[in-house]
């Protein structure tokens, strides 16, 4: 089975690597990404990680498995002050 890329509808926010950090204008941020084709029915996960001293990955802070559509926001927020990927 393949699937497709699921392509965000603004980099911003973005955290894959610490070159692509930004700051987030919300503790609660919203990410959306493009509708995927009318053909393919997508269920989502994200997931959100603190980062450790040492810029890996470290707790899994916020996550949402199986929902339906193109946008989630955090129910959760974020601490200040504090660096995550997702």
């Amino acid at each position: 089975m393949t699937y497709p890329t699921i392509e965000p509808t603004s980099y911003r926010p973005s955290g894959m690597a610490p070159a692509a950090a930004v700051e987030v204008d919300s503790l609660t941020p919203t990410f959306s990404w493009k509708q995927p084709p009318a053909d393919v029915m997508a269920r989502m996960d994200l997931a959100v990680w603190e980062v450790n001293p040492d810029g890996s990955p470290g707790e899994t802070y916020y996550s949402v498995r199986g929902f339906v559509g193109n946008q989630h926001t955090m129910t959760k927020p974020l601490e200040p002050g504090t660096e995550y990927f997702w």
